[in-house]
């Protein structure tokens, strides 16, 4: 090799290694920026919880009601809910008190929420009650909602509310299932659901999960609809094998009502 031939060797190298460190460099400081992004990222959502936090303490706990109904009306469920999130732990017993008198207005996911209220209480009869009593209103919005996947979005949307505690306390007392569901029927008699599923309607097309847009059917056969689901749920009560804990992972109590095109239309 000669000397003019090692030399440009050499000179390729170094730039090999000077393209290598500003490479390096390049990407530190990329590293340094989405770490910084991040950060900032995490600020502003922390910061944006505050706010709420704060503006949902700032509400008197006896207009508390009010607010939340407003932005109801309004079909912010997620801003409604999210009221009811920020109030201190040591308003829990005022906030169920609150809630328990509008239970037939409210959105299903409401009645999740009391059922986490009444785990903090330690009442896991009371929090099994609104568990149940939330998953059977629910699907009753999916029938309304009279589209194919309501019944799988309604299972999704009772399984991410589950506490986890109150799954445990059923799966240790599996013969309290058929017990609650009795008590839901019951309390459903007394307290039947009169809001429309409008929440439940708009989360499907949120979801894109229909190409027409996803309406309640004509409310004319509601009251059927409701009627079919406690006659089915009442069946499934009144049968004599017991149930073990072996069962509740796989127990569905929900019903698919066949629904003719001339009922999916808006009232």
């Amino acid at each position: 090799m000669t000397k003019k031939t090692a030399k440009k060797d050499k000179q390729a190298e170094n730039k090999g290694l000077v393209l290598l460190f500003k490479i390096l460099k390049s990407i530190k400081k990329l590293s340094l920026i989405l770490i910084f992004l991040v950060y900032l990222i995490m600020g502003l959502a922390g910061a944006w919880s505050w706010v709420n936090i704060t503006q949902s303490r700032q509400i008197p706990l006896s207009e508390l009601y009010s607010e939340i109904e407003a932005k109801q009306t309004m079909g912010d469920i997620k801003g409604a809910l999210a009221l009811l999130k920020f109030r201190s732990i040591s308003e829990n017993d005022g906030i169920i008190e609150m809630l328990l008198p509008h239970v037939s207005t409210l959105e299903p996911m409401f009645l999740f929420d009391l059922s986490q209220r009444y785990v903090i209480q330690g009442e896991l009869d009371e929090a099994l009650f609104w568990t149940m009593a939330g998953r059977f209103r629910l699907r009753y919005d999916a029938l309304r909602c009279g589209h194919a996947n309501a019944k799988r979005v309604s299972q999704q949307l009772a399984m991410l509310s589950v506490n986890l505690e109150v799954d445990d306390y059923l799966r240790s007392h599996p013969e309290k299932l058929k017990t609650t569901l009795q008590r839901v029927l019951d309390w459903d008699m007394e307290h039947p659901d009169i809001a429309p599923p409008n929440f439940f309607c708009d989360l499907l097309d949120t979801m894109r999960m229909s190409n027409r847009k996803v309406g309640p059917i004509s409310s004319k056969r509601w009251d059927s609809m409701r009627e079919t689901l406690h006659i089915v749920t009442q069946r499934f009560i009144d049968k004599k094998t017991p149930i073990t804990s072996s069962d509740i992972p796989n127990i569905n109590v929900d019903i698919d009502v066949p629904i003719s095109k001339d009922e999916t239309s808006n009232p």
